[in-house]
């Protein structure tokens, strides 16, 4: 019997954030799955 694998690579960083305009990369590639409030929440996080 033949299988079919699909493997799906998932950015969290990339793929999740919900980037502002200014933040876009010059292609203007849009993340997959935005996640409200992502950004504000990645960007106020401290690792001390």
């Amino acid at each position: 019997m033949k299988r079919n694998l699909h493997l799906l690579i998932i950015d969290p960083q990339n793929d999740f954030c919900d980037l502002p305009a200014g933040y876009l990369p010059a292609d203007q590639t849009l993340p997959a799955l935005p996640v409200t409030g992502a950004h504000a929440d990645s960007s106020t996080r401290r690792y001390d």
